[in-house]
């Protein structure tokens, strides 16, 4: 450290008092010859013995001069305070102590705050470039989506799936005017107009669920029920339709082909299915042991155009009370054998805890029918951060649910997307859930991170509210939607 100077200065004298002079007391004389000593505080305090002279010498005390030494009488000659010190306190001959500044303190403050400014602005411009360096390196070519990409450029010799699995959000619960507007089909829609193969058309809507569980149903979406219809947990998003006797689903969709899946176990009655109207298929739904996700009927290849899908419990069933659990049609429109198709696994009011565990059972085997599962795109977290889940527990969820899809014929690149905040979430939960996804996709190699809330401001913001992307608290209107699939796109086209 350095030495500073002290004394020398137009201030820097010693003084005594005389009374009677011309008449008046305590009159200020300047004295030389005092004996100065140096302290660390105004009063008690430790003294300075380590000083150096106007010459470089070591001394313990000072003198002012006596007018003898070429310099006025009772100034304070310049010396040098210990290492570091730009401030003291000197006494003459005992008296008060006063405090002496060092001659260069102002300045070598000023220049200390500015290095300390200058050193500020290097990490966070070090911090800056190692982000746009990372950036660049990601731009268009996130290592943990190889696989993604590879299966990507695979559309043309086979199916290429993304799956959504999650809560409402994921559904896209909020899009209301249509079900083309919800970000699944925006998303789809996008790649499809870049990947899509020469001649190739692929189903709007690749998976049609049968379940009543949904709310917020666009009017162009394709299902209707009777209304003893209840709903059942089976197949994709865990959501089946359980149909008693006198009751039916209609499901509706565009294209040449579809393939129900159902359940079959020894307490499901036989399937009524009626396609377009015509001639009944009965599939008998009994079985020694229960499974789930079976394709009971396949319609085979059909006029391309529009086509509806009845299903009740046939009255020939024996079994009391019988009833039928379908889970939904998976369609194709010319993209039987090649394309890219965006496959619904969500389900609303759903937390991660829906999806593990014995939970699983439910939903396993309609995960690993689906066709060229090549990016699962998971974004969990409204729920959960309102429904007391802990973070420990959330990122341990979200391992599950991905060892569980990899058990089953998943082995391609997972997309983990934070989300921005829903409204009424602790923002301290929220934070918490992030700093788990990211640990989780630091950890493993197939795992990419979307930062969403990034890019689109939390619900109940200024900034959200002015731009008017919410639907309510939790979900997103058309234009919302637009705007996550638009961000997921971006994060996932190759470049």
């Amino acid at each position: 450290m350095a030495r500073y100077w002290f004394g020398g200065g137009v201030a820097d004298w010693t003084f005594t008092t005389r009374d009677g002079v011309g008449g008046f007391d305590d009159i200020a004389q300047v004295v030389g010859g005092s004996t100065i000593t140096v302290w660390n505080a105004e009063t008690g305090g430790t003294q300075f013995s380590d000083l150096l002279d106007a010459n470089g010498a070591a001394v313990p005390f000072l003198l002012s001069d006596d007018g003898t030494g070429g310099r006025a009488l009772g100034q304070i000659p310049p010396f040098q305070g210990p290492d570091g010190v730009t401030e003291l306190w000197v006494s003459a001959d005992g008296g008060p102590r006063a405090r002496l500044v060092a001659a260069a303190a102002p300045a070598v403050e000023a220049l200390s705050e500015r290095v300390d400014v200058v050193e500020t602005q290097a990490d966070s411009l070090d911090e800056r470039v190692g982000s746009a360096e990372t950036a660049v390196a990601k731009l268009g070519h996130d290592p943990a989506l190889r696989k993604w990409y590879a299966a990507l450029g695979n559309r043309y010799a086979g199916i290429v799936s993304i799956v959504v699995m999650g809560d409402s959000n994921a559904e896209g619960t909020g899009a209301t005017t249509s079900v083309r507007r919800r970000w699944q089909q925006v998303l789809q829609a996008e790649l499809r107009s870049r990947f899509q193969p020469a001649g190739v058309t692929g189903a709007l809507m690749p998976y049609v669920s049968a379940s009543p569980r949904m709310i917020l149903i666009p009017g162009d979406y394709s299902r209707t029920a009777t209304a003893g219809v209840t709903e059942s947990p089976y197949g994709l998003g865990s959501k089946s339709a359980t149909i008693p006797s006198g009751e039916s689903v209609t499901l509706g969709f565009t294209g040449r082909r579809a393939k129900l899946y159902a359940r079959k176990g020894p307490e499901v009655g036989k399937y009524r299915i009626v396609l377009d109207g015509g001639t009944a298929t009965v599939v008998d739904g009994s079985a020694a042991s229960g499974s789930n996700s079976n394709v009971i009927w396949d319609s085979g290849t059909l006029t391309s155009g529009s086509h509806t899908v009845q299903i009740s419990r046939d009255a020939s069933t024996t079994l009391t009370p019988g009833s039928v659990y379908p889970e939904g049609l998976m369609t194709y429109d010319g993209d039987e054998s090649a394309g890219l198709r965006v496959v619904d696994h969500s389900r609303g009011g759903a937390k991660l805890n829906d999806f593990t565990g014995l939970n699983a059972f439910n939903w396993f085997a309609a995960f690993g029918a689906i066709e060229g599962k090549s990016l699962l795109i998971m974004p969990w977290g409204a729920n959960d951060s309102t429904g007391g889940t802990s973070a420990a527990q959330f990122r341990s969820d979200l391992e599950s649910v991905i060892s569980t899809c990899r058990s089953n014929g998943f082995a391609s690149s997972v997309l983990l997307v934070e989300m921005p905040k829903r409204g009424n979430a602790d923002p301290q939960v929220w934070a918490d859930y992030r700093t788990q996804m990211e640990a989780l996709a630091a950890a493993d190699p197939d795992v990419a991170l979307l930062d969403l809330r990034a890019r689109i401001p939390d619900q109940g913001t200024a900034e959200a509210n002015a731009l008017g992307i919410y639907y309510d608290e939790v979900h997103y209107n058309d234009k919302g939607q637009g705007m996550i699939a638009d961000q997921i796109a971006t994060a996932i086209i190759p470049r």
